[in-house]
């Protein structure tokens, strides 16, 4: 399993415009090994909803545990077995471990909401630009047991109607978190507020900057899922078929 450093490549343009098309921008975070973890939690805080790296790694490898029939088959790239891949899930020291898309797919599940990778990958069809993973549609491939278990641990640790989670993934080395794009409005003589273009400094003009609405969930290209191979479930630019829903329920 891959360590977590810091990236500087040409996919910083790219991310950003993506991230712009759905209002939104990166919010870098720790480059430490668990950057995907950090991305996660800064998605949570911006939502007051309390996270840890100690809570978030350690309660996602304890809800993988029993679910190997589902996974199992996408382990983490360098996990030997399912109890190394959650071993490496739950390792909280100074170097962390990489983190897969099973991981925020799980994340998805537990918190009920949807989670979207926003990928840097240079992509002309815009295949892998977006990866969506919605909880409530990977929920359903759980056994009945394991969903009823998800939604009471849901009744009591999480607040009602987490929103969508938007975490940017730049190469296949470093994960961001990402924050709503300010947009200026400025006052207007009968104290009612007006949009406008940034002009401070100019004639005493007093902006108050205010947070636009992005879309909950951005309008995302169809993806083809297909087996992944060793190099695409690295990257994790796949969902793989055995995390879309199996049967319906209510």
């Amino acid at each position: 399993m891959q360590r977590c450093t810091r990236s500087t490549s040409s996919g910083n343009e790219i991310l950003a415009q993506r991230l712009a098309s759905v209002g939104r921008r990166p919010k870098d975070v720790q480059g430490d090994g668990h950057c995907g973890i950090w991305a996660i939690i800064d998605q949570l805080h911006q939502q007051g909803i309390p996270a840890t790296l100690q809570s978030v790694r350690g309660e996602t490898a304890a809800w993988l545990s029993d679910k190997e029939y589902a996974w199992s088959q996408f382990p983490q790239d360098d996990a030997k077995d399912w109890a190394t891949f959650l071993e490496q899930v739950g390792h909280c020291g100074a170097k962390g471990y990489w983190v897969n898309h099973h991981v925020f797919a799980a994340v998805a599940c537990r918190y009920d909401c949807d989670l979207t990778i926003v990928q840097s990958m240079p992509d002309a069809t815009q295949e892998h630009a977006f990866v969506l993973l919605s909880g409530k549609k990977l929920a359903l491939a759980l056994t009945h047991a394991h969903y009823t278990e998800t939604k009471q641990w849901q009744g009591l640790n999480m607040p009602h109607g987490v929103k969508p989670l938007f975490i940017a993934q730049l190469g296949v080395q470093h994960f961001l978190s990402s924050e709503l794009v300010p947009t200026t409005r400025r006052r207007t003589g009968d104290g009612t507020a007006a949009a406008a273009a940034s002009t401070s400094g100019q004639g005493g003009i007093n902006e108050t900057p205010t947070i636009s609405a992005a879309p909950e969930t951005p309008l995302l290209p169809t993806v083809r899922h297909n087996r992944p191979t060793r190099s695409t479930s690295r990257t994790g630019s796949v969902v793989p078929p055995t995390l879309l829903p199996r049967y319906t329920r209510n």
